[in-house]
């Protein structure tokens, strides 16, 4: 009797590029470099994301996944959970590959204060 592995699939996690936005829509991500991650269906968001951490010598502590639907590359979708993490997985389960990208969070903008009038 032979055994037959899960198949895998490998998340291509591309991290320190931009995206632009192209005539029609559609978006294209330039630059930065990119890592392979491999994926099944027993992995945890948080496993996912501190592997993808010690890839790029970075924290999990604002960072952002996301990744483009099958056959959308017009909007990106954001996985902040474990039910977001499957549904992407599940989304790709019959894929060799995917391709997700790894950004920071931006911190929050800072308000100008307000000047006060001088004092006399």
């Amino acid at each position: 009797m032979s055994i037959v592995p899960s198949k895998k699939t490998i998340a291509i996690c591309h991290y320190g590029g931009e995206f632009e936005t192209n005539e029609d829509g559609s978006m294209s991500y330039i630059g930065g470099e990119a890592y392979a991650v491999d994926l099944d269906e027993n992995m945890q968001f948080s496993g996912f994301k501190q592997e993808i951490a010690e890839t790029i010598d970075s924290s999990v502590d604002g960072m952002l996944v996301k990744y483009y639907l099958p056959g959308n590359n017009k909007n990106l979708m954001t996985v902040s959970k474990d039910k977001d993490f499957h549904r992407m997985v599940n989304y790709y389960k019959e894929s060799d590959q995917l391709e997700v990208f790894i950004m920071k969070e931006s911190p929050p903008a800072k308000t100008p204060k307000k000047k006060q009038p001088a004092r006399r």
